[in-house]
């Protein structure tokens, strides 16, 4: 559609027929397409405002407030941002230099050497590693 036809526009009735008389297609199909529109706007609306508030509590997440095994296992480190890596890494006493390519790899592998550590140890609990994740 063209931009003298937004979806704002083509709310009305006379404008959806003269679009569709205009360009010689179904009615039907045009109402569906619109409507389709409208649930991707509301979408990307809804996208936007879950990720603003993301963000504006990015800056009072602490270490605790994440999940450090969850996200490490399902491979969503990567999608955490610097700052939030930074404090993973601080945490356990590892440097915070470098890219962040290379502080997910340090994350990465430190989470690894823990959970080797405590998979050998064989006076260790089952819920000690979360706990020694977590603290």
């Amino acid at each position: 559609m063209s931009e003298e036809h937004s979806i704002s526009v083509i709310n009305d009735g006379d404008t959806i027929k003269s679009f569709c008389s205009k360009y010689n297609v179904d009615e039907k199909r045009v109402i569906t397409y619109v409507n389709h529109l409208k649930d991707i706007d509301i979408r990307k609306d809804i996208r936007k405002r879950e990720t603003e508030e993301w963000r504006g509590q990015e800056t009072e997440r602490t270490y605790k407030d994440l999940k450090w095994n969850t996200l490490i296992e399902s491979g969503k480190v990567e999608k955490l941002r610097v700052k939030e890596l930074d404090l993973y890494l601080k945490k356990h006493g590892l440097t915070t230099i470098g890219r962040k390519p290379d502080k997910v790899k340090a994350t990465r592998c430190h989470y690894r050497h823990i959970k080797e550590s405590v998979d050998t140890d064989e006076s260790s609990e089952d819920g000690e590693y979360e706990e020694e994740i977590d603290s």
